[in-house]
């Protein structure tokens, strides 16, 4: 079935801070032009990989049109996050937002008051994409909202609402996209699967992309995500199998018990050594001692993705 948007992949832009915790322009369009150069992404930022709860209003309107203008002439969409604490607020966000210029937002299910029917998940969604039709919305189906939705929730969404262009699935993924090959008619939103799902994905349909832990490595990145397009499941899996090496060295030296930031920012600096890895307080980065580790561990273990 042909998808209602585009079905490149798409990759975070997470924001970088100063020791004083102002914000870092120039490493942030670093990131960018980085992430540009190799004309295969669209890109977003203000979500929980990008630190969006860490964004006061005025913050996500000065760093949103810095993101728009670097974004001018670059032929992949890009996408802001919303993060509030109502549905009012996010609408308000999108208005703000819209009118310097921007047109494509991602957001999740509320995670402040849990969503206990598909009456109330079904109404949240309808009236975030009804009040702005003009404007693109990308859901992401996280586990922290603790209510997800199945594809045959989407199936019902996406026939309410043209404008919601895209899932990113997160958590059950592999649940995902069996229900999703089980649709008797295919969803026409874009499907976001990570790393670990998105092998699996390509055996039942036309999954899009979203690097985790891989994207340490931009060009290992475009490599198993083409391979995926051309559904060469044998390479497929041999990079899954990497990645599941650099999992289990992740499992060794880091704690698992950071917000999904200090990964993201870690994973950055590897193809920019002088990204900052510290996050807005109270969230705890890693230190530079152990992403030297890891760094070091990662070049011996897979010395191809670098």
């Amino acid at each position: 079935m042909e998808k209602r948007f585009s079905t490149d992949p798409i990759t975070v832009i997470p924001p970088a801070w100063k020791p004083d915790y102002s914000f870092d322009k120039d490493s942030f369009v670093n990131a960018i032009d980085l992430i540009k150069s190799y004309d295969k992404f669209a890109l977003y930022f203000g979500c929980t990989a990008s630190e969006g709860h860490a964004f006061s209003r005025e913050m996500l309107l000065d760093t949103a049109k810095l993101f728009a203008d670097q974004m001018k002439g670059y032929s992949h969409h890009y996408f802001v996050g919303l993060i509030g604490l109502s549905l009012a607020e996010m609408i308000e966000r999108v208005s703000a937002l819209k009118a310097i210029g921007i047109k494509g937002f991602m957001f999740a299910l509320p995670s402040w008051g849990v969503l206990r029917s598909p009456v109330e998940s079904y109404d949240f969604v309808n009236r975030l994409c009804a009040a702005h039709r003009d404007c693109n919305f990308i859901l992401y189906n996280t586990i922290r909202s603790t209510t997800r939705l199945l594809p045959p929730d989407l199936k019902v969404l996406e026939e309410k609402n043209p404008n919601l262009v895209a899932v990113k699935q997160g958590g059950h993924a592999y649940v995902d996209a069996r229900y999703s090959a089980a649709l008797e008619t295919p969803l026409s939103m874009v499907e976001y699967y990570l790393d670990y799902a998105w092998t699996y994905a390509n055996l039942y349909f036309d999954p899009s992309f979203m690097p985790s832990t891989i994207s340490c490595s931009y060009r290992r990145t475009i490599d198993f995500y083409e391979a995926g397009l051309r559904k060469d499941i044998a390479l497929c899996t041999e990079i899954d199998k990497e990645i599941q090496k650099a999992d289990q060295l992740m499992a060794e030296l880091f704690p698992m018990d950071r917000i999904d930031g200090a990964y993201d920012k870690m994973w950055l600096k590897m193809s920019i050594p002088d990204y900052p890895l510290r996050l807005y307080p109270p969230y705890e980065c890693f230190s530079d001692e152990l992403f030297e580790e890891y760094r070091d561990r990662m070049k011996q273990l897979l010395p191809h993705w670098f």
